[in-house]
């Protein structure tokens, strides 16, 4: 599963009073790429704020069911990374800063994901592997 969040250049996803990060100018053409015949999962608060194009694009874009964790394709919601947890990661991140707010996990993302690919408004991250050598 890939999950996809747009951060703010200081790494915010959320304002102090409830904004979204800009839109990098590629985001939402990308968004509607990445989701176009997938079926999609998001939290309720994600919905919202989705745009509408990508309702007519996806297969399938809704809150997750706990009866069938595995038929999502991409994670869209920030609530829902913990529930089910991403295999790859893409990062959108604009090139405004929020200066507050709710931030993403760094930490967690940079333990959990090794860095593939670096752009100027796109990260994407591949789930470690870890390998257990004392069984």
């Amino acid at each position: 599963m890939i999950g996809i969040v747009l951060v703010s250049k200081d790494w915010y996803y959320l304002g102090e009073n409830g904004e979204l990060p800009v839109r990098p100018a590629l985001d939402k053409g990308f968004l509607l790429k990445l989701c176009e015949d997938k079926n999609c999962l998001a939290s309720e608060n994600t919905l919202k704020t989705l745009p509408p194009s990508l309702f007519k694009k996806a297969k399938y874009v809704g809150i997750w069911n706990d009866t069938e964790p595995d038929t999502y394709d991409i994670n869209l919601g920030i609530n829902t990374f913990d529930i089910v947890k991403p295999d790859t990661f893409y990062i959108v991140q604009s090139d405004k800063y929020l200066n507050g707010g709710k931030k993403f996990d760094q930490v967690c993302l940079k333990k959990n994901y090794k860095l593939l690919v670096k752009d100027t408004y796109l990260r994407i991250y591949e789930k470690r592997q870890y390998i257990n050598i004392y069984r």
